[in-house]
């Protein structure tokens, strides 16, 4: 009995860690902070998820249906500060060494400001740099990525129409080539094979 309850724990405990949710799961724990370039109004801090309050739940809901689609995965975390918005409101960031110029992915950044979070585009303007788009307030961000969808292809079934017979210029039909011809001209001899043939029985009748 000990050793039966002790199966089931361990697979109790293995469906509660592969349950988890994908930020936990994927969360890619020991990387770097961004760095923001020299010059700007704003620098990078540490965040915990705790300290906005809320659960990862509620942070995965704010993406878009097609980020849920392809289980968006989360980056890393981090935190702006800064005394005013951004110039041009777009966030610079550079040293992000998982993030690859032209890696087929799509970024998305969730941010967490006035107790909500919203969702704001992300250009990847190179290998480690990004620009997060729109951004009028410094508070938490999560930095998420997901492939880019596949399109899909349009179905071009085939299907058969009737072509009409074409007409020369003054409007005639034009006849049909020999090859075309060959099965009616095939039919028209037979029929006349069968006629001569039933005459010639007739007159052999009668001669008799």
């Amino acid at each position: 009995m000990k050793k039966l309850s002790s199966m089931i724990a361990l697979g109790l405990t293995l469906s509660m860690l592969m349950g988890m949710t994908v930020f936990a799961s994927d969360s890619p724990s020991g990387n770097a902070l961004p760095t923001a370039p020299e010059g700007s109004n704003y620098t990078v801090n540490e965040f915990n998820l705790s300290d906005s309050k809320t659960t990862e739940e509620q942070a995965m809901a704010a993406l878009p249906a097609e980020a849920k689609a392809q289980n968006a995965k989360e980056v890393m975390r981090f935190d702006l500060t800064g005394t005013s918005a951004p110039p041009n409101n777009e966030v610079k960031l550079t040293g992000i060494s998982v993030v690859k110029l032209n890696d087929g992915k799509i970024y998305k950044a969730l941010h967490f400001v006035d107790g909500a979070w919203k969702v704001h585009d992300v250009e990847v303007t190179g290998d480690g740099a990004i620009t997060i788009k729109g951004v009028t307030k410094f508070s938490p961000f999560i930095l998420v990525s997901y492939t880019e969808p596949e399109e899909e292809e349009e179905d071009n079934g085939y299907y058969v129409d009737t072509v009409a017979a074409p007409a020369s210029a003054t409007g005639t039909p034009v006849s049909p080539k020999t090859g075309e011809t060959f099965p009616a001209a095939v039919a028209v001899m037979f029929a006349a094979l069968a006629g001569a043939a039933a005459v010639g029985a007739r007159k052999i009748g009668m001669n008799r």
